[in-house]
This record gives structure tokens, C-alpha cells and sequence, in this order.
């Protein structure tokens, strides 16, 4: 299983943890710069036409699997390859969070607690991707990038629709667990493989600010 990711100039001295994370791993990967598209937003876009060139030109992958991981991450422990998950063609870590309005009082416990029968649609973590290399994958890929116009208008990044694409492509899912895409300062987990620092949050706040200094 081939690391990829890609990262703007900007980016160039967030990836070098990640570079050094890999190298001290002896994992094997394949890390690109890519032009930046003007916002975060946007360049957050970039990753599914990235995933879809890497299965089609690197042909030396010849058949293998590939793991994206967030440029700004680093990766503590090797992964587990995907090959090891017979018939997953995606892996990634889902959450599923109680309904913001649904909650009751647990009169044995004491304590008010939300309902687990009503849930906000699921979140799918785009931090880290295992993803197969086949026509499946190809077309999950091309459908997410359908995405792209409509999210870009609503002003939403490119994770939002990955579970519609998987659904629609038919691919076989298997969650990873959240040691696969821990957050730095939010996911305590006790013996992490992939820790993603959100370099990005820093960066749309900067973007964010300018762009009121500039409507002022």
C-alpha cells in the first residue's frame, strides 16, 4: 500500500514532519506539490482529482492499494494495508453523532444522555483514505469530483459528499478505527497510527480574516 498526498507551496514546511514520519517508517510513498487554487476551500478540492490521477498514472502501482493522508499529519505506527480487508475497495474512520435536539433524562443513571436512536447523517473523515485499486474506486472518485461546483457554491469542502459517492459507486466500506485519523487536540486515544494537526484550520482562519479586512 502506496502514502500519497499533495500540498500546496504554502504547505511546503507543514509536510516535512510527514516526510520525516515516513522516512523513519521506511514507507513507501509518493508526495506531490500541486498549484494552489486561491482558497482553502478550494484547494481542499483538489484531493479527489489527485486520487484519481495517482490510480491512473503511476503505473507501477500495478494493482496496489494507496493511503492518502493529510499533508499535515504524521503517521506513528505502519497501517495496516488495505489488502488485509478481503473485498474493501474503501476504508476510512466514520463518525456517528447524536441529534443535536434529541436527548431524554436517564432517570437510573441520573443524568441526561442523547438518543441513540436518532442520529445526525454520518461524518466521513477525509484526514486518511484507504483505497483500493480498481474500476469501483475509479468511479467513486469521479463522482465525488461531480460534487465539486455545487459544494464549492455552498461553501462546503470536499469530505462532505464522499459517503454519497461511496454509496452511489456501490463500494464495499469498512471504518477504521479512530486511531487511523486522530485529531491532535480533540481524539485522546491512546495508541495512535495517523495524527493529523490541522494545519488547514490555521490556514482558513488566516484566509478567513483577510477576506473581512477586505469587505471593511
Amino acid at each position: 500500500m502506496l502514502i500519497v498526498s499533495c500540498y500546496t507551496p504554502s504547505y511546503a514546511a507543514v509536510v516535512q514532519p510527514l516526510q520525516q514520519s515516513l522516512k523513519d517508517l521506511g514507507l513507501s510513498a509518493h508526495l506531490e506539490t500541486v498549484c494552489d487554487r486561491g482558497s482553502w476551500l478550494a484547494n481542499t478540492w483538489i484531493k479527489p482529482r489527485f486520487l484519481l490521477d495517482v490510480l491512473d498514472g503511476l503505473t507501477y502501482l500495478q494493482g496496489e492499494s494507496i493511503c492518502w493522508v493529510d499533508a499535515d499529519a504524521r503517521v506513528l505506527k505502519p497501517p495496516k494495508p488495505l489488502e488485509d480487508l478481503a473485498g474493501v475497495d474503501l476504508a476510512l474512520v466514520v463518525e456517528y453523532k447524536p441529534h443535536r435536539d434529541c436527548f431524554y433524562y436517564n432517570a437510573r443513571a441520573k443524568q441526561v444522555e442523547a438518543c441513540v436512536t436518532r442520529r445526525e447523517p454520518p461524518l466521513c473523515r477525509g484526514g486518511t483514505l484507504m483505497l483500493a485499486n480498481n474500476r469501483r474506486v475509479r468511479r467513486f472518485l469521479r463522482l465525488w469530483l461531480s460534487q465539486e461546483a455545487g459544494c464549492l457554491r455552498r461553501g462546503t469542502p470536499e469530505q462532505e459528499p464522499i459517503g454519497w459517492a461511496a454509496t452511489k459507486a456501490g463500494l464495499n466500506v469498512a471504518r477504521l478505527p479512530l486511531e487511523y485519523c486522530a485529531i491532535f487536540d480533540s481524539d485522546h486515544v491512546a495508541d495512535p497510527v495517523i495524527v493529523h494537526y490541522q494545519a488547514s484550520r490555521e490556514m482558513r482562519e488566516r484566509q478567513e480574516a483577510k477576506g473581512k479586512r477586505q469587505k471593511e
